[in-house]
């Protein structure tokens, strides 16, 4: 009995199990599964030098399934396929998955780099296709590069202006500006910012150094921040602006102009008995002309010299001549100048000549009527009154014939403008002979 019944459970865990048996055959192999083995769980990297990422994945027999490695960056929720391997028909075995991670400026396969360095915090590694879940983290706290084109500017009286080239990092948190030493005068400048203004007061004179240092998020997100070392220095010097011209006063009498001609003692002319004339007058002064044409530049002529009853004549060699040449003597230019005007003044002096008088009034003979007759020695005239004839004759009454005759002759334009351009000519006449004598003879 004790034996029957053992046949029978054997016999039915064998109808069990072969068809289990048969199935299992038929089946695939496992799923493969992976493991990373670099960089280390948490580790934290503080300077922008590659490393190399690695994972490890064990296949089964005939298991032809991708198994990718992705890589997560801080604050962002896409992932980047790094490396991957996809199995075949053959019998399983270890596989290494491989990538050299770039933080100073990432590229993945098909995404080229922008230049830019990858953002600080916590990245995020992990295996797909595997059956099991495989991940790993590490950190990247790598502070801001330093701050490049640093120059300083003079763009104001006692103002400078602090220029700098931006940073590339995508997590830039801004700048301080630092002067003569560490004495911060500009902090938490924003990110995008490439200049700042400095204004110092009055009196600040000297030169002045500046330096930025960069500052860096250590996370999204986080209020850690890292700072760059410092930039290079740059120099600028302030100086005391120029004193404001002085104000002119509306009533102050104008130095004389260097270029104006000094007074010459010869150039002006005075009255033959009296007080000395301006030495600077010309035609127009007091000076009054000679009676003739051959008056001595001494008697009174214009441009002539003052008589023996006028004042002390300034000396030449007080002051330079009017064309600059010291001691009152001409230059060799100016004596040769006026040399060439002497002999072609001579060549039209016979046509001046002397001046014309205007012409003799026309006055014509008186009719004489003769009456037939013999003439009586004596005519009667009758009585006459004396004192009437004397005031006619003084102008009383009408005219006598002696008035009428003067007025007729020196009345009229043509006297006086005779006259008046005799004078002119007499007076050119003197001032061109004093000139051409003061010319000394070689």
């Amino acid at each position: 009995m004790r034996q029957s019944s053992r046949q029978a459970a054997r016999l039915a865990l064998a109808v069990v199990a072969t068809p289990a048996l048969l199935f299992g055959l038929a089946q695939p192999a496992h799923a493969a599964t992976g493991s990373i083995s670099e960089p280390a769980a948490g580790q934290t990297f503080t300077n922008g030098s590659t490393f190399v990422l690695r994972a490890q994945v064990n296949r089964g027999v005939n298991d032809g399934a991708k198994v990718a490695m992705t890589l997560q960056l801080p604050g962002s929720s896409t992932e980047f396929e790094v490396a991957s391997q996809s199995g075949g028909p053959a019998a399983g075995g270890r596989f290494d998955l491989q990538y050299t991670y770039d933080p100073s400026c990432p590229s993945f396969p098909g995404i080229p780099c922008d230049g830019r360095p990858a953002p600080n915090g916590t990245h995020v590694i992990r295996l797909r296709g595997t059956s099991n879940a495989v991940e790993r983290t590490f950190v990247m706290k790598v502070p801001p590069r330093r701050t490049t084109g640093v120059r300083a500017v003079n763009t104001g009286d006692y103002q400078i202006t602090v220029r700098w080239d931006r940073g590339t990092e995508p997590d830039l948190a801004g700048y301080d500006v630092y002067s003569n030493g560490d004495s911060r005068i500009g902090q938490d400048l924003a990110p995008d910012t490439t200049e700042f203004v400095v204004n110092y007061p009055a009196g600040a004179e000297g030169e002045k150094v500046f330096y930025l240092v960069a500052k860096r998020r250590a996370c999204p997100g986080c209020n850690e921040v890292l700072e760059a070392p410092r930039s290079d220095q740059a120099t600028a010097r302030i100086d005391a602006p120029p004193p404001p011209p002085p104000s002119q006063d509306p009533n102050a009498t104008p130095p004389p102009s260097s270029s104006a001609p000094s007074p010459n003692p010869s150039s002006g002319g005075s009255s033959g008995g009296g007080s000395s004339a301006n030495p600077s007058a010309g035609p127009s002064g007091s000076a009054a002309p000679s009676s003739g044409p051959n008056s001595s530049p001494g008697s009174g002529a214009p441009g002539g010299s003052s008589g023996a009853g006028s004042g002390t004549e300034p000396s030449r060699s007080a002051s330079p001549s009017s064309d600059g040449s010291p001691g009152g003597r001409p230059s060799a230019p100016i004596i040769a100048q006026r040399q060439a005007f002497a002999l072609t003044f001579r060549n039209f002096q016979p046509k001046l000549g002397a001046p014309k008088l205007p012409p003799l009034p026309n006055f014509t003979d008186p009719e004489v009527f003769e009456e037939e007759g013999t003439f009586e020695e004596t005519l009667d005239f009758g009585e006459q009154d004396v004192e009437e004839l004397v005031s006619s004759a003084q102008g009383g009454g009408s005219r006598s014939v002696v008035e009428e005759f003067v007025t007729e002759a020196f009345e009229g334009r043509k006297l006086w403008s005779s006259i008046g351009w005799s004078l002119i000519l007499f007076l050119i006449a003197g001032h061109l002979r004093r000139w051409l004598n003061a010319a000394p003879q070689p």
